[in-house]
């Protein structure tokens, strides 16, 4: 496979979205597809989110053009604020980055764009901070210099942070988690390995989404599934996490993760299903996150048509 951008989305892969918009009435989506319907959240990156997917799924012109109006008018010090997920996650701010590359990508083709949105999302590229003494914002940097690649239609670069992810994947302790953000078992240990999972799977999505399938690739049978599959674990049991002092890790602590991160879980469902994942997405779906893969329920929450059919042999066994 070689560098195939779509330049549609990040997070936005054709075949899927046309079996969404195939079964929109069918559960999960007929919810997913109702908030495009409802008001648009109160953020201006939620705002923004809401905007493109219309503009996306609904071929709605005047939202695009308003999402388009909006990234624009917004200063560096309302994008890149500070504010994380969970205190001390440790992603800097690779996670809005990303977000803001999808957000582009699905933009670059309406009517209204202009090449000064690739000037715009340069400048926030030089204006990040991805410089943090903490290991997550190593792998977010990957994620975010995928996605530039995509963005900036760099294939160098794009073919440096593949290099990258597998030197991330080869880090994976078998078992899917990264050594240097638990062991120092204080109480942000899990929303550092849960961002570094998330990261690791917005990276896999880009890469399969340019014509790198970076969900196939593992090292030790280890892979971006790996990691999610250890975080997903302790979604559920949180008392049996190791990595800190007892009761720590609590459901009340889950709850910001799942609220505005776990949207992520929804492309892995799609790509390469968990056991018990579908728990976790029918408590919380319709799933969607600016910084963790979009509105990702409403494009993933039904398989694309090529993986419903089955080979005719199949259907006597």
């Amino acid at each position: 496979m070689r560098f195939q951008p779509s330049h549609i989305g990040l997070f936005l892969p054709l075949s899927f979205l046309q079996s969404s918009r195939a079964t929109r009435e069918s559960r999960p989506l007929i919810s997913a597809w109702a908030v495009l319907e409802d008001a648009p959240p109160e953020d201006i990156l939620g705002q923004i989110l809401w905007l493109v997917y219309r503009w996306r799924a609904l071929d709605d012109t005047s939202a695009g053009q308003k999402a388009l109006m909006l990234l624009h008018s917004l200063d560096d010090a309302t994008i890149f604020d500070g504010t994380t997920i969970v205190e001390g996650d440790g992603a800097g701010d690779g996670p809005r980055l990303v977000g803001l590359a999808h957000v582009v990508e699905m933009l670059r083709s309406h009517p209204a764009a202009t090449p000064a949105l690739i000037q715009l999302f340069r400048h926030w590229v030089d204006t990040a901070n991805l410089v943090t003494p903490y290991i997550p914002s190593a792998f977010w940097r990957v994620t975010v210099n995928l996605a530039t690649g995509i963005v900036l239609d760099d294939e160098t670069l794009f073919n440096e942070a593949v290099g990258q992810f597998q030197e991330g994947i080869a880090q994976l302790h078998p078992e899917g988690y990264i050594r240097e953000a638990v062991e120092p078992k204080d109480a942000q240990t899990f929303a550092r390995q849960f961002s570094i999972a998330c990261a690791l799977v917005l990276a896999a999505e880009i890469g399969t989404n340019s014509g790198v399938d970076l969900w196939a690739y593992h090292n030790r049978g280890v892979s971006a599934k790996t990691a999610s599959a250890y975080v997903l674990f302790y979604l559920y049991y949180p008392e049996k996490w190791r990595w800190s002092d007892p009761d720590t890790l609590t459901l009340d602590m889950m709850t910001p993760l799942i609220k505005q991160q776990a949207a992520f879980m929804e492309i892995v469902h799609a790509r390469s299903p968990l056991r018990s994942v579908d728990i976790l997405l029918q408590q919380n779906r319709p799933l969607s996150s600016f910084t963790a893969g979009g509105m990702t329920t409403l494009v993933y929450g039904a398989p694309p048509p090529d993986t419903q059919r089955k080979p005719w042999w199949q259907f006597w066994t």
